[in-house]
């Protein structure tokens, strides 16, 4: 029976992608020095208290000048910003420079620009991180982190596959940017909040597909639009601000009028209907509740006097907007190399084009009008907040809205290409997003190994390296390798 099982997992593309988001998630994890993610200075206090039944605390100015919240955390998470300070320097040298990383559970006053947050995310990362406070607990976390990602991700994976076709589950292998696996090997709610999207694009499209085919809708199908909704909703703050136009998205993709009229009549799409919207009343109620003051993010830097002045300055910067969503790592200090920019764009662009050559027009207007979205709602939004929070926009705040641009280009169906050639747009499609992200991944590594200047060949010499060395960085880099070959090799074998 379980030699079974083994075989027959063995043979589904769906473990090998599961293992694919895990061990890149995982080498991520190690990739980066501690706190070297973004924000992950408030995150792994917000986590750890969260843990510890601790939800809110006197009002204080944190890192960057943030409103935050003190809580009494284990000292081994009180060294923040000094700690990481020195690889911060305008040469940006290897994490070589780093002291040892403090330890203790002695609680002390640690304060988090994180406290507004809902606390779903924390509540399932923070124990860890808790029970073993230090340097293990931090990796821990960031390693549940990781598999949070892969578990979600690897159900949309499936659900598209099991439903759709073998082209929408490609849809979904480019949703994960380099962006994403980054901030899925960190202690930081973007990397599930964007699994989550994930999913709750493909189950919602699934769907209102079966409700406008006069088909029964599973139950397993409506716990995977509940999950999603309820882990899209409560995982990030504003959640409500991305699921509208999400939604709005699905609909105009599915046909608005059958779409709606199914959603109304159908007893199963009423069902449907009370989650997603409950989802958004949530997000709206969390958003009140915690009074973060604004829809995408902090300010940084101080808005201009008018609205006019600060949409042209935000159009101006909409190209950067644009770039960053696919790779702006650390503490925003480097960028993700060219290429790899260009491969995540190629990526988007045979999926659009297999939505044109495939698609009727309307499908592929509706894609194109997600295209626009992804690039105009920043600019917009952040045009019309920065004159009273500031600019502070990052593309990654982007993420949950542009995973759906592949998965709707890829979603369509049509009789006009062959198998070779269905086949042969899967195979570069996946190829091309997954060498983006390796090549994301090991710029990180130079970065962080030898400096940002540093020598190409990092292996050779490096100054630092994580917990395992260079013997568990190879480990990692031929499970990423082999189960990237393998579900690729799998799932282009299906038939269409």
């Amino acid at each position: 029976m379980l030699a079974a099982r083994a075989k027959r997992a063995i043979r589904n593309p769906t473990s090998w992608f599961f293992i694919w988001v895990l061990s890149m998630g995982v080498l991520w994890s190690f990739a980066q020095p501690l706190y070297g993610s973004p924000d992950e200075t408030a995150h792994v206090v917000k986590a750890v208290a969260t843990a510890d039944l601790q939800f809110s605390g006197r009002t204080t100015i944190g890192d960057f000048g943030f409103e935050s919240k003190v809580f009494k955390v284990p000292q081994a998470y009180s060294q923040g910003l000094p700690f990481l300070s020195c690889i911060l320097a305008a040469d940006r040298p290897s994490a070589a420079c780093l002291g040892p990383f403090l330890q203790g559970s002695n609680k002390v006053e640690v304060p988090s620009s994180a406290a507004h947050y809902p606390p779903t995310y924390y509540a399932l990362v923070g124990p860890v991180g808790l029970m073993f406070p230090g340097s293990g607990g931090f990796y821990a976390m960031r390693l549940v982190s990781s598999l949070l990602t892969a578990i979600v991700g690897a159900w949309a994976f499936r659900l598209a596959l099991l439903h759709g076709s073998k082209t929408r589950a490609v849809g979904v292998v480019i949703a994960f940017s380099p962006m994403a696996f980054s901030l899925s090997g960190a202690v930081n709610p973007h990397g599930l909040e964007i699994a989550g999207a994930i999913l709750f694009w493909v189950s919602c499209l699934t769907a209102l597909e079966k409700l406008r085919a006069h088909q029964a809708i599973s139950r397993r199908l409506i716990g995977a639009v509940l999950v999603s909704t309820f882990l899209f909703a409560t995982v990030r703050p504003a959640a409500f601000f991305w699921m509208i136009p999400v939604i709005a998205l699905i609909i105009l993709f599915s046909g608005p009028r059958s779409s709606v009229r199914s959603l109304i009549r159908k007893y199963q799409g009423r069902i449907l209907s009370v989650i997603v919207s409950s989802g958004v009343l949530l997000s709206m109620a969390l958003y009140k509740l915690s009074g973060i003051g604004t829809a995408v993010g902090g300010g940084t830097e101080p808005g201009l006097p008018t609205y006019a002045q600060n949409l042209e300055a935000a159009f101006d910067r909409g190209d950067e907007y644009f770039r960053f969503m696919f790779g702006w790592f650390g503490w925003v200090e480097f960028a993700a190399p060219p290429l790899a920019f260009f491969l995540c764009i190629g990526a988007i662009a045979l999926a659009i084009g297999f939505s044109s050559l495939v698609a009727g027009s309307k499908k592929t207007l509706i894609v194109i009008l997600c295209l626009a979205a992804v690039v105009f709602i920043p600019i917009i939004s952040e045009g019309i907040k920065a004159k009273t929070s500031g600019f502070g926009y990052q593309g990654r705040y982007t993420l949950a809205l542009e995973v759906g641009l592949p998965i709707l280009a890829m979603w369509v169906r049509g009789s006009r290409l062959n198998r070779s050639d269905t086949r042969t747009f899967s195979v570069l499609a996946i190829g091309t997003s997954a060498l983006a992200s390796i090549l994301c991944l090991n710029f990180a590594l130079q970065r962080y190994t030898v400096g940002l200047n540093g020598r190409k060949f990092w292996m050779l010499s490096p100054d630092w390296l994580p917990p395992g060395g260079l013997p568990l960085i190879a480990l990692l880099a031929l499970v990423i390798g082999t189960s990237l070959m393998a579900f690729t090799y799998l799932l282009v074998r299906l038939p269409d």
